[in-house]
């Protein structure tokens, strides 16, 4: 490693506590280490939580240089000499954006477990066994082997729920009429009364183009609810992007093709709109002593809180859908792997209180989100690369999930802590589940090699 001595350390972009220590820069973190004889603290930054590294204007107190976390963290380091500032600046620059998955850092993590002790953290969720406890495979819902070796769709698990009527020949003839081939596939079975969550991504309908194993297999995953004559299609998109959608061919269905549909609209921005979002609500959250009106005023130009109340929203919609008419739903967005897998997993946390626990909130990670191919290094940054994939799809479903911790404290094993606990791992790359775009880019990565976040 390489240090620099007598740094000034600033906590934030506008706080006053400062100290005086040694920065470090080593092959995974920046470690400042302060000088208080009687108090030693050290501050640990890891190189891919760094979302920013700006160098500020010289000033008569020396070089500052800025970063910026994924965790929203802020950090100012002010280095006597320019070139030393220059030094650092460049070397975290390389460092904080990895070009290969081996650079990162769960490939060197080793906290000296044995072959048995790792294996039995990739086993502790099992989701086959998950799907035991839904109550499944019975009379209306089976596991299929369709998806083996990724044959049909190389972003989704290899073990697929779906009707117990559903044929490979549907299976397939669905997927063909689905964007990336993310055809309708079991999410969450409410075995109280036999209503199902499908997930999917949208068909490629156009704007008069049908696909008959399309319309069987929604058809079937109404008949897989005997208590109810029609689903409903949740398109979570707002209405004019999936018009946009329907003249490049895609779109949504079509009520007069699908028999026994209801279809609704729930109106959530795609992943550019949460991004710019995001951004200035950050700008606000840096603001120098703002006045209660400008923070608000802020807070409500950003749009992230109408935002979260959107995938609430839908997630309250589903829930009750499912929960108190008894109604069947398949939901999907664009490509069913980022509004989809927010919707999905908030509707499940309100029906199921198992998800509400520490071992069912990692279950349900898995399953919507790790499992169905939802893209952690596109929209996480893990390796560098196009910086419009970016976006905090997973910040706000732990947002709506902290939401409704705030108003049902008691319904929840866990705090707020577990969360930041969890948002801080998504971006640390420390633990080996959190990578990739999909299971089978993990599959090719090894990712066993490396510790599962548990």
């Amino acid at each position: 490693y390489s240090h620099v001595e007598n740094v000034r350390f600033i906590d934030g972009i506008s706080s006053k506590r400062t100290a005086l220590g040694t920065l470090y820069l080593t092959a995974t973190h920046v470690i400042f280490v302060e000088n208080e004889p009687d108090n030693r603290k050290e501050t640990w930054i890891l190189h891919s939580q760094i979302s920013s590294i700006e160098k500020l204007a010289t000033s008569a107190s020396g070089c500052p240089m800025l970063i910026r976390c994924k965790n929203f963290q802020n950090i100012q380091f002010i280095m006597s000499q320019e070139r030393d500032c220059h030094d650092v600046y460049i070397s975290l620059i390389r460092l904080a954006r990895p070009v290969k998955y081996e650079e990162l850092y769960c490939f060197s993590f080793n906290p000296k477990l044995n072959k048995e002790e790792r294996e039995q953290g990739w086993n502790l969720t099992n989701l086959m066994k998950e799907y035991n406890r839904m109550g499944i495979p019975n009379n209306y819902w089976q596991i299929s082997d369709v998806n083996r070796d990724y044959r049909v769709c190389d972003s989704y698990p290899t073990d697929i729920y779906v009707p117990k009527s559903a044929t490979a020949h549907i299976i397939v003839g669905s997927s063909k009429f689905r964007s990336r081939r993310r055809f309708p596939a079991l999410s969450y079975y409410y075995k109280q009364n036999n209503a199902s969550i499908c997930r999917s991504s949208q068909p490629l309908a156009g704007f008069s183009a049908r696909c008959l194993e399309d319309e069987q297999m929604l058809q079937l995953i109404r008949k897989a609810n005997p208590g109810s004559d029609f689903i409903y299609v949740v398109d979570t998109r707002p209405k004019l992007n999936a018009m946009a959608n329907r003249a490049v061919g895609k779109g949504y269905e079509n009520e007069d093709n699908y028999s026994n549909i209801k279809f609704q609209f729930i109106g959530i921005e795609n992943i550019h709109v949460m991004r710019s979002s995001l951004q200035k609500m950050l700008e606000v959250c840096e603001l120098t002593s703002p006045s209660m009106s400008d923070f608000l005023w802020g807070l409500e130009n950003s749009g992230w809180l109408k935002h979260i109340k959107a995938i609430m929203d839908a997630g309250i919609f589903i829930a009750k859908a499912v929960a108190e008419e008894g109604v069947s739903v398949l939901v999907h967005c664009s490509d069913g792997w980022d509004r989809t897998a927010q919707v999905c997993s908030v509707a499940s946390l309100l029906l199921d209180p198992y998800y509400r626990t520490i071992k069912g909130f990692m279950v349900l990670i898995d399953k919507d989100w790790v499992s169905f191919g939802h893209k952690f290094n596109h929209r996480y940054g893990n390796l560098d690369g196009d910086p419009k994939e970016i976006s905090p799809v997973i910040d706000q479903f732990i947002e709506c999930v902290w939401q409704l911790m705030e108003q049902f404290p008691c319904a929840f094993e866990f705090n707020e802590r577990f969360l930041i606990h969890i948002q801080h791992h998504i971006y640390s790359c420390q633990f080996g589940n959190f990578l990739c775009n999909n299971q089978k880019e993990r599959q090719e990565l090894k990712s066993e090699k490396t510790l599962p976040f548990r």
